[in-house]
């Protein structure tokens, strides 16, 4: 039997694309709010950084990824203001990443590149970037826009923050 071939696309871009698709729900969720003018600033604790910084690197670090794994420079996006910023930058990467050429992705994505980063944490190629730098920071951020959102009173469960893992599963 014949297993499907697993490639670095699907190990990068198929957890980007469930982050992104999660984000977008809890945001929905958000607007749903009681008091959803306070949650663009809303923070897990008095200093630290607030709902929409976390909402914003969610998206930047899955662009950051589209970006290094396609071999096209980054597109820096200024800080979002409002949930329709939010939604139209989420929907904006979400295109890239499902537009992106799967055999470039898979056969370019173990080029050497070294990355040297100031707490000295070097990356040698495309794929140690994605797994060792961008996912695990997209999925900090979306656990910690999660937590923000109950932390404010919205309800939300386990459901909620599993919404782009059930949907991509569904419709593939």
């Amino acid at each position: 039997m014949d297993l499907p071939s697993y490639s670095i696309y699907d190990g990068t871009f198929h957890p980007a694309k469930v982050a992104l698709i999660s984000l977008n729900h809890l945001l929905m969720k958000a607007e749903e709010h009681f008091n959803v003018a306070t949650l663009l600033t809303a923070k897990l604790y008095a200093d630290s950084k607030p709902f929409k910084f976390h909402v914003h690197q969610v998206i930047q670090k899955a662009e950051e990824m589209l970006a290094k794994l396609t071999h096209r420079p980054s597109t820096i996006f200024d800080p979002m203001q409002s949930f329709i910023e939010m939604h139209s930058t989420s929907a904006q990467v979400l295109r890239g990443l499902n537009a992106a050429n799967r055999s470039v992705v898979t056969e370019r994505g173990e080029d050497i590149e070294l990355g040297i980063w100031e707490n000295g944490l070097t990356v040698s190629n495309r794929v140690e970037f994605a797994n060792g730098v961008s996912l695990p920071n997209i999925f900090y951020h979306l656990t910690i826009v999660f937590e923000i959102l109950c932390k404010e009173g919205v309800p939300l469960d386990e459901e909620d923050f599993n919404d782009g893992f059930l949907f991509l599963h569904h419709h593939e």
